[in-house]
């Protein structure tokens, strides 16, 4: 068992039959008719993270894995609750909806202050390229 457990968290909600889950939070539709939804965004993110967590060996948890819309003091309480467990590195993945296609790029925030979570972010962040 690793040290810590890894917390993954899709924001705003997937699509349940065709229907996007969370109001707004979408590209506008695209000439090819296509459209970007970022919950659906969010949740293709972290099962990809998830993937890569689980091929270097590193214990990882989807604390969503619904398409639902869960309000993030659900998902918060449902994280803080796991921490009693064993310790863990909570990592919310939330995108931008954009109107330009050619959009890209991410950024990275953690909480005020220097903290462990500066480093743990600098680390990932590194990983990402």
């Amino acid at each position: 068992m690793n040290k810590y457990l890894f917390l993954l968290d899709a924001g705003h909600g997937g699509m349940l039959n065709g229907v996007p889950q969370t109001k707004g939070k979408r590209s506008p539709l695209w000439e090819d008719g296509t459209q970007y939804f970022e919950g659906v965004g969010n949740r293709v993110l972290v099962q990809k993270i998830k993937q890569k967590c689980q091929e270097a060996g590193i214990d990882v948890m989807d604390i969503v894995s619904s398409q639902r819309d869960i309000p993030l003091y659900e998902r918060v309480e449902r994280a803080n609750a796991l921490q009693y467990v064993r310790p863990c590195i909570y990592i919310s993945i939330h995108s931008d909806a954009f109107s330009k296609e050619s959009a890209n790029g991410y950024s990275v925030y953690t909480s005020k202050g220097n903290t462990k979570s500066d480093k743990i972010a600098t680390i990932f962040l590194a990983n990402m390229m």
